[in-house]
């Protein structure tokens, strides 16, 4: 965890008890990079009707962890599920969005921030599913057994050793484990981020990129790949680990071309300067879950962002 020092600790206290603790504020001394904070009155009803034509992105506000709900035309799929002590908020959101029921589910890797709420998210009588997935490998973590627990509980086999595409209504996901996976335990120094499994949503003409907490050994994994290489465009990128800098995030950046990128970051544990830094010189605009949940809404008009 970043050191800060003690009156900017207290101030940043001071400012999560002033909004409430799910972010609507910047972190100390920060301000939004993308648009206005605070929630957009213009956006249309929580709950979508089926039958419409649009597909919608919430990245929600669960400090540094991820937890992200795309949902369109009566689907509904969740990447990650965030620490367990966030798995109410994600309960109550996913009951506001009218997405009580989850066509797919996918875990990226097993570090707490991102599996730690799925069992009781999943088991809560409020919520079903169809399908979970994860990728094929195993850790020692206490989060990482609860979770085993919970698929031997319901008899789930998901693991995913290649890729795998869906597809929902207009929506196409196609998820891309770790190719050579000895490999990664063999370089890595953080094993569980450099398992993380990629996601890339496509819908009308756009895509949405979801990197996981891929750090260097996964990015030069992905990179050293030309047809990869070339599959990593993209108009939105979920940048890879909370906004923590390594030497390949220029060259993913590049790589991408997005226009957007979403970072989930907290008030304590922000985005590291370098990204920033790297994408504002790309003028690549930023949002960060230190405000809001993040909407990114896609129709005919094109793509919106908003924090709610």
């Amino acid at each position: 965890m970043k050191r800060i020092s003690g009156m900017l600790l207290l101030a940043g206290l001071l400012l999560v008890l002033a909004v409430g603790c799910r972010g609507g504020q910047s972190a100390v001394g920060r301000e939004p990079t993308g648009v206005d904070v605070g929630p957009d009155e213009s956006v249309s009803p929580d709950i979508l009707p089926a039958d419409d034509d649009f597909c919608e992105i919430t990245v929600f506000n669960v400090g540094k962890a991820d937890s992200m709900l795309i949902r369109s035309e009566g689907h509904n799929i969740l990447i990650d599920t965030g620490e367990f002590t966030s798995a109410s908020y994600i309960i109550e959101r996913l009951k506001k969005l009218g997405a009580e029921h989850l066509d797919l589910v996918i875990i990226t890797h097993f570090d707490r921030d991102h599996v730690g709420g799925a069992p009781l998210i999943l088991e809560d009588e409020a919520i079903t599913f169809d399908e979970v997935i994860y990728p094929d490998y195993s850790n020692n973590k206490s989060v990482y057994f609860s979770f085993r627990r919970f698929l031997e509980d319901y008899n789930i086999e998901g693991q995913v050793s290649s890729q795998k595409d869906y597809s929902f209504g207009g929506m196409t996901l196609s998820v891309y484990p770790v190719s050579d996976p000895q490999k990664i335990r063999e370089k890595s120094d953080s094993i569980d981020n450099d398992m993380s499994m990629i996601c890339m949503l496509s819908y009308k003409e756009y895509k949405f990129l979801f990197m996981g907490d891929a750090e260097k050994e996964r990015l030069k994994e992905l990179l050293g790949k030309k047809k990869m290489k070339t599959a990593l465009s993209c108009d939105w990128i979920k940048m890879p680990h909370h906004g923590e800098y390594n030497k390949r995030i220029p060259d993913l950046i590049d790589a991408c071309m997005p226009k957007y990128a979403i970072i989930t970051d907290s008030v304590n544990e922000p985005a590291e300067a370098a990204v920033m830094e790297c994408l504002k010189e790309r003028k690549v605009e930023i949002y960060e879950s230190i405000y809001g949940d993040i909407v990114t809404r896609v129709d005919e008009n094109g793509i919106d962002i908003s924090y709610r």
